[in-house]
């Protein structure tokens, strides 16, 4: 009876040891429950390694030694898919493409900014339209300006030339026209430095060459009619200086009645003479000879003689 209790005694460390070893065959169902952990660690960040091996060291007191079989297929699966597709293709490819769009919006920045639009062109285009028309606009008021102060000098210039000249050079006497070609000169010499100021606000080239040559022409004449006067007063023969009087009342009395418009030298210059009247042509024959215009005022042509030795026909009679 004394050797029972110590069987029982001995069998109990048996008991615990199936056990035990009941609890180290069932073991193997409850590590995936920690494997997920330690591959979830590594799938988030590299740093979870630490944390493997304490989690294997906490599980090498177990009796079994199943445990090397099943973590050296679980370490291999978790280490090449987290290692290789989380740090080679998620570091290399973003990093193309990242590039590779901005570098394809940097010429389609550069374009945008360089070219300009079809309204920019408009505006343009405009604007160029705008400034032509108010050039034009500004000229041909320039011009009408011109003409109109144009047209009153001339009608003042023709008054002077066709009025108080005219009663000046009939007036013989050398006293009386000593005393009344002053004021007369010193009207045309007015009208002069007028033609010449309004030389120098001339819009063009043909209105600038009327407007000098006025302005000459009206100190030839006042040079003139002073050479003539002088002739006049000292007895000599004035009358060999008057054609020159003529001739330079002529030319401008001829540019001042086209009107400011039309060339002085086209006005000035002498009607060109009209050609001859061209002669009456004939007719002429086939062979080049002029045909009588009127044959009838000849005479008849005389009888022909007889030829020698013809002898007219006798009669039947």
């Amino acid at each position: 009876m004394k050797h029972r209790p110590a069987a029982a005694f001995a069998l109990v460390p048996l008991i615990l040891g199936g056990l035990a070893a009941c609890g180290g065959e069932n073991r193997p169902e409850s590590l995936p429950s920690t494997r997920p952990t330690v591959e979830f660690s590594a799938e988030r960040t590299t740093r979870s390694t630490p944390t493997e091996e304490k989690t294997t060291e906490a599980t090498d007191p177990t009796p079994t030694r199943t445990r090397p079989t099943a973590d050296q297929p679980t370490r291999e699966p978790t280490a090449e898919p987290t290692r290789a597709p989380t740090t080679q293709e998620a570091t290399k490819e973003p990093t193309p493409a990242a590039t590779s769009t901005s570098a394809a919006v940097a010429p389609v920045a550069d374009q945008d900014d360089g070219g300009l639009g079809p309204w920019a062109w408009l505006l343009l285009i405009g604007l160029l339209t705008g400034l032509v028309g108010l050039l034009l606009v500004n000229r041909d008021r320039r011009v009408a300006t011109w003409d109109a102060e144009a047209r009153g000098l001339a009608g003042e210039t023709r008054a002077v030339l066709g009025v108080r000249l005219p009663q000046l050079l009939t007036d013989l006497d050398p006293a009386r026209r000593g005393s009344a070609w002053p004021p007369v000169r010193d009207d045309l010499t007015a009208l002069e430095a007028r033609w010449t100021a309004l030389l120098e606000r001339v819009p063009d080239g043909e209105r600038q060459a009327y407007a000098g040559q006025v302005a000459g022409m009206l100190r030839d004449l006042v040079n003139a009619v002073d050479a003539e006067n002088a002739a006049l007063a000292t007895g000599r023969d004035w009358r060999m200086l008057r054609p020159r009087v003529d001739a330079v009342i002529a030319a401008l009395s001829a540019a001042l009645d086209p009107g400011p418009a039309a060339p002085a030298a086209a006005a000035a210059a002498p009607a060109a003479p009209s050609p001859a009247p061209e002669p009456a042509t004939r007719e002429t024959s086939i062979y080049g000879e002029p045909l009588d215009e009127d044959p009838g005022d000849y005479p008849p042509p005389p009888p022909r003689a007889p030829r020698p030795g013809y002898r007219p026909p006798a009669s039947t009679d």
